[in-house]
């Protein structure tokens, strides 16, 4: 969601222009809230809560038993000089794909670029909101059979546009609401299939005839290139606030993830799963996991009780099996956990038991913002998160780690892939200062080289980077 920026109001929407009853884009994690993940009492039973059971432990500096050699990166670079947030990365084949919010004295950007060597090189940035508007929440999707790239961006009024470029970013179509007649929507997240044909979109928001005016969660679908859109596929209303978090596809089976709790954050969080089978049309829903208020950020500038809020990401593998992580505690303002848990493709929507890839606690670790991608294999998935290892929130890292057999074994140890001591004010040899947006990026392409992508920053009010680090091995199994 878009962020306050401490250098001018203009870079958010203007107060009187905003959802009336949704969190304010300057505060806390309006885009890591929930969107309704199905009814939290249809009876779905929780999977994985993370004070359930006695899950396998690990922590950022020892994982579960092996999955395979840890693979090499090239050190974390900075995109740009930019005060840049919230990066994402697409990839197939060869191309690779990043996009980011990039904040300047009067305006906000989406920025993305191209590298047709998988990070060797890269092409000079192009904007892909219009000129003379501006834009947040960036997401990239590349459909690779078709060679066209996809970007989505929030724009100030709070609607979320589509579009794509077929010749490599030189030419684009005109830009696509997804659902014009709609009062608002928060953070699209888009999903293309390899054809570039079908195209979802998940999001949380509202009608305007909307009695509670609360968002809520709703896939869009389109069948002919994000052309047009059909009628949304929208979650089980709530008391509460819905959002949708993140997303994966294989063929016809899509899956989106969301987190339902209070607009002030308070009390617990659910984590839902929803799948569908037929392109996005429909889902089914399954609650994962339950969490408990995260802990608070007053000691980062501008940030407010929300923006470490627990969030659900999912990767579905070649045979349409998905992993979720998610970050958790069982106790309110506590450091959290790091969870995974699996689902096979005809066991729905039973999930596998909660694994306690690294603990958080009291005194322990606090872990963030996990992004699940799957390989070229089947089981092979790819996890990065975010942890703070000072109890106190000023010394945080960007981790890897990989399981080639489908979550029942890790690597011996996460990699650490933020490993400069140098580049930023806000950067130190025992990591950097804060998290400088909500979501990372992570995408693996065809050789199963990883491309990770993550901000970092001063502070919630910034300034900060986007930095990325690319895998220069291809996996190796154990």
């Amino acid at each position: 969601m878009p962020r306050q920026c401490s250098c001018s109001s203009s870079h958010v929407p203007p107060a009187a222009r905003l959802p009336p009853t949704a969190p304010s884009p300057d505060r806390g994690s309006p885009d890591r809230g929930s969107p309704d993940r199905g009814s939290p009492d249809s009876g779905s039973p929780d999977r994985g809560s993370p004070d359930r059971g006695s899950p396998d432990r690990g922590s950022p500096d020892s994982g579960s038993p092996d999955s395979g050699t840890p693979p090499a990166f090239g050190s974390e670079a900075l995109w740009s000089s930019g005060n840049d947030w919230e990066p994402m990365p697409a990839a197939g084949g060869s191309d690779l794909w990043q996009v980011t919010t990039r904040y300047e004295r009067a305006s906000s950007r989406v920025m993305l670029r191209h590298s047709p060597d998988a990070g060797s090189t890269w092409e000079p940035d192009l904007q892909v909101n219009p000129e003379g508007t501006n834009g947040y929440d960036p997401q990239v999707a590349y459909a690779d059979q078709a060679g066209c790239v996809f970007a989505g961006w929030l724009d100030d009024v709070w609607r979320t546009w589509v579009r794509r470029s077929c010749d490599g970013g030189a030419s684009w179509t005109e830009p696509v609401s997804i659902r014009p007649d709609t009062e608002w929507t928060d953070h699209g997240w888009l999903l293309v299939s390899p054809d570039g044909v079908d195209v979802t979109v998940g999001y949380s928001g509202t009608t305007w005839d909307d009695a509670d005016g609360l968002g809520h969660g709703h896939v869009l679908a389109s069948h002919d290139g994000g052309a047009t859109f059909g009628e949304p596929w929208e979650a089980p209303a709530t008391d509460r606030y819905g959002m949708v978090s993140f997303g994966a596809r294989r063929g016809d089976v899509v899956y989106y993830t969301a987190e339902i709790y209070t607009p002030d954050y308070r009390g617990e969080i659910e984590l839902y799963l929803w799948r569908s089978v037929d392109g996005g049309d429909h889902f089914e829903s399954t609650r994962v996991a339950v969490s408990q208020e995260p802990p608070d950020c007053a000691w980062a500038a501008g940030c407010e009780l929300g923006f470490f809020a627990s969030q659900l990401a999912v990767g579905a593998d070649v045979d349409n099996n998905a992993l979720v992580a998610w970050h958790a505690s069982g106790t309110a303002g506590q450091a959290q956990s790091l969870y995974v848990a699996t689902v096979a493709v005809d066991a729905w929507p039973v999930l596998s038991a909660a694994t306690e890839l690294s603990p958080g606690g009291a005194g322990g670790p606090d872990h963030a913002f996990p992004m699940v991608a799957a390989g070229p294999d089947p089981g092979d998935f790819r996890l990065l998160y975010m942890a703070d290892e000072s109890g106190g929130g000023s010394r945080w890292n960007t981790w890897y780690q990989q399981s080639l057999d489908a979550g029942a074994t890790w690597l011996d140890a996460p990699v650490r892939l933020s490993d400069r001591a140098d580049g930023a004010f806000y950067k130190s040899a025992q990591g950097y200062a804060f998290p400088y947006g909500d979501d990372n990026g992570l995408a693996v392409d065809d050789a199963g080289r990883a491309h990770a992508i993550w901000g970092e920053g001063a502070g919630y009010d910034g300034p900060g980077g986007s930095w990325f680090s690319d895998q220069v091995d291809a996996a190796a199994g154990p």
